[in-house]
């Protein structure tokens, strides 16, 4: 993030993760589904250090105090997905 940004870190991350994740759900061995959710935590793990850098970087054009609020519509989407699954797969 540091050598290209954090807005492109984020761009690349989205990116490589929405190719990532369908590799794991149709990973033909278990060797491979290993190694595509050992790939998956890697770019989740650079995109989750990019997104909050980037929100640091927010913060400081901003001259305010925004982490929290960041953090928390993570978790309020986290739980209205959480939710929308739940729903959909109750049927």
């Amino acid at each position: 993030a540091t050598k290209i940004g954090t807005r492109n870190t984020l761009v690349l991350g989205g990116i490589l993760l929405s190719f990532t994740i369908p590799l794991c759900a149709f990973a033909p061995t278990y060797l491979t589904f290993v190694a595509s959710i050992l790939l998956l935590g890697v770019i989740n793990s650079i995109y989750d250090v990019a997104m909050n850098s980037h929100a640091c970087v927010i913060e400081i054009e901003r001259k305010k105090t925004l982490m929290p609020s960041f953090h928390a519509l993570f978790s309020i989407g986290g739980l209205i997905g959480a939710s929308a699954v739940a729903v959909l797969l109750s049927d």
